[in-house]
């Protein structure tokens, strides 16, 4: 079943788009015949034989077979950017999908190779973003504003598909961390955990593109002013570290390497605390009205899908904006069409006690 993917890959340009596990949505595997025929009806979620962790080589092949799209052979399963690698563990480790403590040497060698000294009417925000993207000073005085997090993840979607240069994906390494549990150990299925997003965390599959501005949310380096909250923009992007440059705060201008950290989620989700392995930050067209709090930007759009809902956050979100003249909100109702007004949320008992 496997080199009969290879196959059609070979001959089939069209397919090359899909992983293994997406294949079986667009084509069904005929056992009579031993041979896959394009699906004409119906859909198929295809699903892997289970591999533990520790059974070396099958699980390493597996995961590949989750991420790399297209494969014409093992040999190409095993190639990473053009380099052909000796085992599946090797290739899953330049993918940085590896669980260890290399990472840290490889960023570190990594970083010591660039010149560094020190360590709708919403878009319309982001007049001329094309031409202006790799400009500091634009993206300081540019944001979009929404009050969840589901809104927020959208509207950057749809900004970072709108700079031109290529993108580049980074996913993280999940796992439960230890417990006094015994069964943790044999609890860490890689899907089930990447579908997993949380607010203290970056997502599992983080897309970026050379002039991103993005918002930290751990402190890198207090005394530098690297804190959570701070807004930058990617200048360059490796393998396992970030060239960034601050465009917020009183360090505007401080050239900021980000290497990716273990953090770990409390979410009352998951029967355990998981430990995500990723960039510590999140893509900032846009950010959530909460996270904005304390900045000024010369040209705001408030997004309102629908009304807040805590006290005081529409004034955090209109008080951003310099001025009237760069302040744009969009309002929307249950159909999704513009509407020309919001509820001001205010719990007026905040006030019996005045």
């Amino acid at each position: 079943m496997l080199t009969k993917w290879f196959e059609i890959n070979q001959s089939n340009v069209s397919v090359r788009n899909l992983t293994f596990v997406e294949f079986p949505s667009k084509w069904t595997w005929k056992q009579n015949r031993q041979q896959w025929e394009f699906r004409l009806q119906g859909r198929c979620i295809g699903r892997l034989p289970y591999a533990h962790a520790h059974s070396g080589e099958r699980y390493y092949l597996r995961t590949l077979l989750h991420k790399i799209r297209g494969a014409r052979s093992y040999e190409h399963l095993k190639t990473i950017n053009g380099t052909v690698h000796p085992t599946f563990k090797a290739a899953y480790a330049v993918l940085g999908l590896l669980n260890d403590d290399n990472e840290w040497n490889e960023a570190l060698a990594e970083a010591s190779t660039w010149a560094f000294a020190k360590n709708y009417e919403t878009y319309s925000v982001y007049l001329n973003l094309r031409n202006s993207y790799k400009n500091s000073t634009y993206l300081k005085e540019h944001a979009i504003l929404a009050p969840k997090m589901g809104d927020v993840h959208k509207l950057n979607n749809k900004m970072l598909s709108m700079l031109p240069d290529q993108s580049r994906a980074y996913m993280s390494v999940d796992t439960f961390c230890n417990t006094e549990s015994d069964n943790v150990e044999n609890m860490n299925p890689p899907k089930m955990l990447h579908s997993l997003n949380f607010p203290e965390l970056s997502n599992h599959f983080l897309e970026l593109k050379e002039g991103t501005p993005i918002i930290l949310f751990r402190n890198l380096n207090q005394s530098e002013g690297h804190c959570n909250g701070t807004r930058l923009v990617v200048t360059r992007m490796g393998d396992k570290v970030l060239k960034t440059e601050v465009i917020t705060r009183s360090n505007i201008g401080d050239l900021v390497l980000i290497p990716r950290i273990s953090l770990m989620s409390q979410s009352s989700r998951t029967p355990f605390p998981i430990k995500r392995r990723q960039f510590p930050m999140k893509v900032a067209f846009a950010m959530t009205i909460n996270k904005s709090q304390g900045q000024t930007l010369k040209n705001v759009g408030v997004y309102l899908p629908k009304p807040v809902f805590s006290h005081g956050q529409l004034y955090v979100a209109l008080s951003c904006a310099t001025s009237p003249v760069g302040l744009k909100i969009l309002i929307v109702n249950r159909d999704n069409d513009p509407w020309d007004y919001t509820k001001n949320i205010v719990y007026h008992e905040i006030f019996d006690s005045l």
